[in-house]
Parts: C-alpha cells; structure tokens; sequence
C-alpha cells in the first residue's frame, strides 16, 4: 500500500514504516544536516564508515517522518531519553509515541498517539551457538520449543523470540536486564503474547499485544503494541525500499 501525500496518524492507529538504509552521498547530506550536534557526534563517533552512515540515515528518516506526522521542521524536534536510551520527544504539546530498530540495511519506525510502541526487526542470519544462546537468554519453554524443531526451522524460531522480546523491552523503556522475567509464547499458532514472571508464577500481559511482522524475505519483525485490542495497522515503505510489500 502507498503512503498518503500527507501523513494523519489518529488515536487507535499504529503505522509502521520501513527504509533501506543504502542512501546516495545527496540524500545523507541532507539528512545529516537535521540531526542535533549531539547526534551529529554520536555518529562520528561510530567505528566503520558503514555505521555512520546507517546512523545518519535512521535518524535523519526518524526526524523526516516525525516533521510530517508533527506539521514541524525535522531539525527542530528535540529528544529526551530514557535510563536505558529509549527516546522520546521532547517538550510535545501532543503524545505521539515511537519506536526505531535497524539491522544490517533495513530500518523499521513506529508510531502511534497515546500508548506505547516497541519495534525490532533481525537479519535473517547464521547464528552460531545457537542453543548456547537460546539456553542462556531465553526461558526453559523457549528453549525446550526451539530445540524441539527441525534443524532448518530453529533459527528463524530463536529470531522471532527475540524480535518479540526486544519489541516489548523496546516499548516499556527496557533493555536486556529485563530479558530474565518474560518469555513469549503462542509463536507456534501465530499470535505470541508475552508472559511476565511475577508474584513467583507466569501471568500473561494482557495489556500487551505482538504483532509478527515480514518486512522482507530477508528479516525478522516483531510489533509490540500497548492496549492493542482495537487497532487498525498500516506498514508503508520509503521509496528506497524495493520488493515486495510489508505484511
């Protein structure tokens, strides 16, 4: 689905987007020249030419959709951060919640008015140790259904716990620390819902809601999303996205 000319997010949407991160010299300058100083430094600051770019890209994309979503200049918008680094606009009149992830050459973002969004996308990939990894950040239901599968079938399994996770770290301002206390289940019918470790028993979250997103063939997505019973989604695509479209 194409975007509209002019972006309206209304309270009970959530719009999704994703960009290629591969931008031409033009297009990085331009955008390098809406990130603050401290963004600008952060991004030197950054080890690989690679990285650099992919920064300025993600966050000079952020503050283009953000512009238009706020009918203000990207370079105005200031940001203020959580304890663990979650961003969030600063000084707003309006509560326009948000979310970034990146992986190797895709970028997602998401936004939504009122409540809470989390977003993480992998690179579909070899991970070796995998069940070193899985043992060790996961919880015994996780592990025990990942180990269960065919060799072939694991990995995007373990991809799809951890786009799951990070998505709902991501959206309550968490970052690994909280990886201990939570375990996703559902996966194998398609609607995972996250479990919490509390008052020493498993409840679910029922405030919560995941999504599994296919941003590409190549990637791994997971959407979570605050009091998500009601909530119409549009996932839409910068230009510089080829393929097919975003489910």
């Amino acid at each position: 689905m194409d975007p509209p000319e002019r972006l309206v997010l209304r309270e009970g949407e959530v719009h999704v987007w994703r960009a290629g991160l591969q931008l031409p010299e033009d297009c990085l300058a331009e955008l390098a020249r809406t990130l603050s100083p401290e963004e600008w430094d952060r991004s030197q600051g950054l080890g690989r030419p690679e990285l650099r770019c992919r920064f300025i890209a993600s966050r000079g994309m952020l503050r283009s959709l953000l512009g238009q979503y706020l009918g203000e200049l990207p370079e105005r918008i200031r940001f203020s951060y959580g304890d663990r680094g979650k961003p969030s606009l600063a000084d707003s009149p309006v509560n326009l919640q948000f979310n970034l992830s990146h992986s190797q050459d895709l970028v997602l973002y998401a936004f939504a008015y009122q409540i809470r969004v989390g977003v993480d996308g992998e690179h579909r990939r070899l991970i070796r140790a995998l069940a070193r990894l899985a043992r060790r950040f996961f919880s015994d239901r996780e592990y025990g259904a990942i180990a269960a599968l065919p060799p072939d079938q694991q990995t995007d399994r373990f991809l799809q716990v951890w786009a799951c996770r990070e998505a709902y770290l991501k959206a309550i301002g968490e970052g690994l620390v909280g990886l201990g206390n939570m375990e996703i289940r559902g996966l194998e019918q398609g609607t995972p819902v996250v479990w919490l470790w509390r008052e020493a028993e498993w409840q679910p979250a029922n405030q919560w809601r995941l999504h599994l997103l296919q941003p590409d063939p190549g990637y791994v997505a997971a959407l979570a999303i605050e009091n998500g019973d009601q909530y119409q989604l549009a996932c839409w695509s910068f230009p510089n996205w080829p393929g097919q479209a975003m489910e």
